[in-house]
């Protein structure tokens, strides 16, 4: 790389620098959203992809098992009548239809692992964009009030499932206090 490559992507990384410290805070919240958000739903398609080829994987091998026992039927039949010819001839087919069926069983298991895997994420991920949707909102919200420092908290499902339990337990009545057994040793 020449010196005067060097200098000009120096100068284009100085001005991309310049341009984020100048850039709207609200701006690069909302590109940041707007990337999680196109990020989740990279795996919910990846999901969606997942559980389409476990369909067909299940389609294929339900196909291959019914060719699988037409074929051990023939073979049946031509040992039932002496005809190793035939009998070889069909186990020559019935052969390739398990190995067939053994190599979907394995992609279909991996598909699990992965569907699984992909799951737990979006599990994860799901109530996190949530909850920066929230701030966002939030910031952008006290901003255009002028509040910038007072931050809002947003406020996540789990914590008003708390919130409604500690309120149940509260209205429940307390249980009066039990006696001591009657006759006890002192």
């Amino acid at each position: 790389m020449s010196f005067f490559d060097r200098f000009k992507l120096t100068l284009r990384a100085d001005a991309n620098g310049l341009i984020d410290a100048i850039e709207e805070p609200t701006l690069l919240l909302k590109q940041h959203l707007r990337d999680a958000e196109l990020a989740l739903s990279n795996k919910q398609a990846e999901l969606a992809r997942l559980e389409a080829e476990a369909k067909r994987l299940a389609a294929d091998r339900q196909r291959a098992e019914a060719d699988r026992a037409r074929l051990d039927r023939d073979a049946e039949l031509a040992l039932a009548e002496d005809r190793d010819d035939l009998a070889r001839h069909v186990l020559g087919l019935l052969v390739p239809k398990l190995r067939l069926t053994e190599r979907i069983d394995t992609r279909l298991a991996a598909v699990a692992e992965e569907v699984a895997a992909v799951q737990a994420q979006l599990d994860a991920q799901l109530p996190a964009l949530e909850e920066l949707r929230a701030r966002v909102q939030a910031y952008i919200t006290s901003k255009e009030a002028g509040t910038v420092e007072a931050p809002f908290e947003p406020v996540t499902e789990q914590q008003i499932e708390i919130e409604l339990l500690r309120r149940k337990a509260a209205r429940k009545p307390m249980a009066p206090p039990t006696a001591p057994p009657a006759g006890g040793a002192s």
